[in-house]
């Protein structure tokens, strides 16, 4: 690397600006260590946020089109929305004391055309939850997929597709690519760390949490890393972007997606192929949301969120706010990939007819169609910095842990895929990994410097 003195010089470049990034940029910032002049964020896209995106045009309130609700009201996530003083709401209520009547959470079996509530007393159904139980899971090969784990279990067929829906769907993938003992792993995990029961989603939306970690930041945008130079370790690290723009940086976080860092977008000196093949361990699939608008709300009120068997869309939930009425479905994994497709008009039109399925009665045929309005699709897997919606365990108990490894202090790894205390795949997850290399870096440079 000649020239060194000609090339603008960070302490600290950060690859990235979703909420990892900005997070880890926010607490650095905040340190006695670094200043805005001494941190860069470089973001290949054209806008701020990574997988938290919002819409405002669809109707007169902001719809998150990503990350949407808020795992937990223990989480760094929740205390932080209080501390900005952002309203947030209940989503979905899993009390087990709720009578069917309250219960806000359904199963559906496709093949059946049949509702079953969330606490339902359905043995089929109670055997597959039994067998997917993460307590339930021990001596079990490390490979097992849940699909192997539910046929030595002799779950019946019946349920196998509301299974998929519930559990694979939700951790963003298939049940025959899903790890049942990674799943039960990071399952565990979660449950020790008290992140709390509440499912809930902010009034608005969560944007003003990326410009909050984002303030004060600078914040390069259209800035694509292409290389990360570290091979020389008495000199900084040299990063190019896609116009041959050149930066220099004594420290570099990555929290680019998995996929990114799979598919070898970023060249990386001397190699790191040891992550890449983690990350091809881990599944980050497609992830697809479609938004329905209707004129009036033609389900039960206590409906809010649906789990469907052997139908296209695996799950969807409905929200009413501001005169708006609103079904959004949300696919993943294999139902997602052949979703994407399609054009977004006859993903609309698939998701219609099987609300219409659904909700028929006698006096209408086609609730859904004749209330409808007007649909947005969302692709995550066509955005070209993402590709996908979340990661998921896979097979391989260790990749999380290689991935989120740093080299040498120097180069450290961020995202939510590199969450490894149970809360991968969630917004939460993404501000701890944040905090955790934002940590790392601080602790190289000295003792007292730990946040």
């Amino acid at each position: 690397m000649n020239n060194l003195n000609l090339i603008p010089k960070v302490n600290v470049a950060i690859v990235g600006s979703g909420i990892s990034g900005l997070w880890a940029a926010k607490l650095l910032n905040d340190s006695s260590k670094f200043t805005s002049k001494t941190l860069s964020v470089l973001e290949a896209a054209d806008y701020v946020g990574g997988r938290i995106k919002q819409d405002f045009n669809f109707v007169n309130f902001g719809l998150d089109l990503g990350a949407e609700f808020i795992h937990g009201s223990n989480t760094v996530l929740q205390k932080t929305l209080n501390e900005l003083s952002i309203p947030c709401e209940i989503s979905f209520i899993r009390d087990e004391n709720l009578q069917e009547n309250e219960t806000r959470i359904w199963y559906f079996i496709g093949k059946e055309h049949k509702f079953y509530p969330y606490h339902t007393k359905d043995q089929d159904i109670l055997h597959f939850l039994d067998a997917l139980n993460p307590e339930n899971i021990s001596k079990i090969p490390p490979k097992t997929t849940m699909i192997e784990r539910l046929v030595q279990e002799k779950v019946p067929l019946r349920v196998i597709g509301l299974a998929d829906s519930i559990i694979a769907k939700t951790e963003g993938s298939d049940l025959e690519k899903c790890g049942i003992v990674i799943y039960a792993n990071e399952s565990n995990k979660a449950s020790t760390e008290d992140y709390g029961d509440d499912n809930l989603r902010p009034l608005t939306t969560f944007k003003p949490l990326i410009e909050f970690a984002a303030k004060n930041i600078n914040i390069k945008t259209n800035w694509q890393v292409k290389i990360i130079n570290y091979s020389n370790i008495s000199q900084p690290i040299l990063l190019v972007n896609q116009n041959g723009e050149k930066l220099l940086a004594d420290q570099v976080i990555v929290t680019v997606p998995i996929t990114v860092l799979r598919d070898g977008d970023i060249q990386f000196i001397p190699e790191i192929k040891h992550k890449q093949i983690a990350a091809s361990n881990l599944n980050m699939q497609p992830g697809l949301k479609v938004i329905l608008k209707f004129s009036e709300s033609f389900w039960p009120e206590n409906h809010s969120l649906v789990a469907c068997g052997d139908l296209p869309f695996p799950q969807f939930w409905f929200r009413k706010r501001n005169g708006f009425n609103l079904a959004i479905g949300f696919l993943t994994g294999n139902a997602a990939a052949y979703m994407s497709t399609l054009s977004h008009k006859r993903c609309a039109e698939i998701f219609l007819r099987q609300l219409d399925f659904i909700y028929a009665v006698n006096e209408n045929p086609a609730p859904a169609t004749t209330k409808f309005l007007d649909s947005l699709t969302f692709d995550w897997s066509k955005e070209k910095f993402i590709r996908g919606g979340y990661s998921s365990g896979g097979l391989d108990p260790n990749a999380r842990h290689i991935i989120a490894q740093n080299i040498d202090n120097r180069i450290f790894f961020a995202g939510e895929a590199t969450e490894i205390t149970g809360a991968a795949a969630t917004a939460h997850g993404a501000m701890q990994s944040g905090q955790r290399v934002a940590n790392e870096i601080l602790v190289s440079l000295g003792p007292k410097s730990r946040l």
